[in-house]
This record gives structure tokens, C-alpha cells and sequence, in this order.
């Protein structure tokens, strides 16, 4: 039986889909100790998984202040969340063993865990996977066209915060790529090849197995209403 460690943020879109994939692993005998914020406690006990939790508000609040204009403040957003997460996890997991981590593609320091830790990695994406390339280009108009005057700190705040992970963690970050797309030797997509951009780019380290949909997760409580002209629906009261 394997210890698995799981690390993953504090949103309904990153969590739900992982709940499957852990029913599964403790299923064929895993255990499974899983990082993420208090208000999924309950949601992921229900797994079988043993939780444990990092302060939400603060890992909120951290990833807010590296900024919301441009990619690379958010880079800088998660980078400033690993002074919470790392910290918090060593702490909890101090003289545990673990066989391998799964973390989330966008949150939880996921990759620079895995390297701390020495842990072989899986890398659980709930949205589209991003080569290394088209995350570049993603980057690119903070260097083609925005002012020197405002591109320049945000560029300067990244390689402040990469040199103090690796001065605190003995972590090197080669790329903002690395921190906001936590790669992995294999990496597992919650949607179809078909549907994934750019496919042919990916090659058979990225697994698509598609959405993730379990039987003990339905809703109790569905109200359909119509305001103005758009009809929306309103879902309340889940249940895992």
C-alpha cells in the first residue's frame, strides 16, 4: 500500500474533480493525505482521505497581492502563497513518508513540493494543459507592450521571489511556466483530447481521461428561475 501525498488550492474547480481519483486510489488500497482549505474538509473526509488544511484567508490574500493586470503578477501571486503552503505542510508532514504527490496544475506549490520532498509527481489539471510555448506567448505583452515603468518591477518582484525560494528551499525556478503550470512527469487532464487545444503537442505524459463523475456526488436542492429575459439555475444544498 502506497502513502499518497495530495496537494491541492481552495476552489470548487480545482477540488470536485479530484474527489473520484481519491475515492479510487484509497479503493485499490492507497492511502491518501490531502492538502487544501478548511471549507473542503468535510467534503474530502467523506473520500476516506485524512485532510489537512492551510489557512485559506491567507493563502487568498498572498495570491491577490502579486497583482491582477497581467500574467506574471500572478506568477508572482503564487509564489507569495509558498511562504504559507510550504511551511504548513513540511510542518504537518514532518517525519512521514510518503511513495509520490499529486498536486494541482494552478495552486498549492505543487511542483516545488515535489522537489523539496524528492517525491515522483503527478500533476492533476481540472482545465486545459499549456505547453511551455503558449504560455510564453501568454507573457509576452508585458515585454512588447507595456512600459518599461511598469513591466520592470513586476519582472523584478519574479526574480526576487524565485532567488528567495531558492535561498529558503534550495528550489530552483527556471521559469514562470514552472510556477503556474506545476509541471510533472505525468500530468492527468479532466477533459477529452479532442477538446484540448493544440493536442498534437501533448504528448503520452498527459493522460486525458476526462471528467471525473461520481456517484455520491448529487445535488439535493435544484431551483430553476427566470430573472429578466436570461433564465439561470441556481443550485444549492450539495451533497458528497
Amino acid at each position: 500500500m502506497a502513502r499518497v501525498l495530495f496537494i491541492n488550492g481552495g476552489s470548487e474547480g480545482h477540488i470536485n474533480p479530484t474527489i473520484g481519483v481519491v475515492q479510487e486510489l484509497i479503493s485499490r488500497g492507497e492511502e491518501v493525505v490531502y492538502f487544501c482549505i478548511e471549507a473542503f474538509r468535510e467534503r474530502m473526509e467523506k473520500t476516506g482521505a485524512s485532510v489537512r488544511t492551510f489557512d485559506g484567508q491567507r493563502l487568498i490574500k498572498a495570491f491577490i497581492s502579486g497583482g491582477r493586470n497581467y500574467v506574471l503578477e500572478r506568477v508572482n501571486g503564487l509564489l507569495l502563497t509558498a511562504d504559507i503552503i510550504i511551511p504548513s505542510v513540511l510542518e504537518q508532514i514532518e517525519g512521514e513518508h510518503f511513495d509520490y504527490i499529486i498536486h494541482d496544475s494552478m495552486f498549492g506549490c505543487g511542483h516545488l513540493l515535489a522537489h523539496i520532498l524528492k517525491l515522483p509527481a503527478v500533476n492533476s489539471s481540472t482545465s486545459f494543459v499549456q505547453t511551455k510555448d503558449s504560455f510564453d506567448k501568454m507573457l509576452e505583452p508585458l515585454f512588447t507592450e507595456v512600459s518599461p515603468e511598469i513591466a520592470e518591477p513586476i519582472k523584478h518582484k519574479f526574480n526576487s521571489l524565485t532567488a528567495m525560494m531558492k535561498e529558503k528551499y534550495d528550489v530552483e525556478i527556471h521559469s514562470p511556466y514552472e510556477v503556474f503550470c506545476n509541471p510533472a512527469p505525468l500530468t492527468i487532464v479532466f477533459t477529452t483530447r479532442e477538446f484540448q487545444p493544440d493536442e498534437e503537442a501533448f504528448d503520452q505524459t498527459y493522460k486525458f481521461v476526462g471528467p471525473c463523475i461520481t456517484s455520491g456526488f448529487t445535488q439535493e436542492t435544484f431551483v430553476s428561475c427566470n430573472r429578466g429575459k436570461r433564465p439561470y439555475l441556481h443550485f444549492t444544498r450539495y451533497r458528497i
